[in-house]
């Protein structure tokens, strides 16, 4: 992954934790779920403002709460999700 693209997504992941969801995460690696940083509600919020943000597609269904432990894990799979996208997959 070119790292001025990962770190133009992880500042825009942290900035929707911030902005939208009224989280700060003090550390990239932070166990999000562990320490009960976001609950489902704050979940389903953080798909919703990634699908806005980066204009792609999640299905619930499709997603595994590993995915979403760290702010580098959620960058690895927005820059997968675009990935897929540019390449004619519709979906993550």
């Amino acid at each position: 992954m070119d790292s001025t693209i990962g770190n133009a997504t992880q500042d825009m992941v942290v900035r929707i934790f911030r902005d939208k969801l009224a989280v700060d995460v003090p550390s990239m690696e932070i166990n999000l779920l562990e320490n009960e940083m976001i609950d489902s509600l704050k979940f389903v919020d953080l798909v919703f403002n990634l699908e806005q943000e980066f204009g792609i597609v999640m299905p619930m269904e499709s997603l595994e709460v590993d995915q979403f432990r760290t702010i580098v894990d959620i960058v690895r799979l927005v820059e997968q999700c675009k990935k897929s996208q540019r390449t004619g997959s519709p979906l993550c």
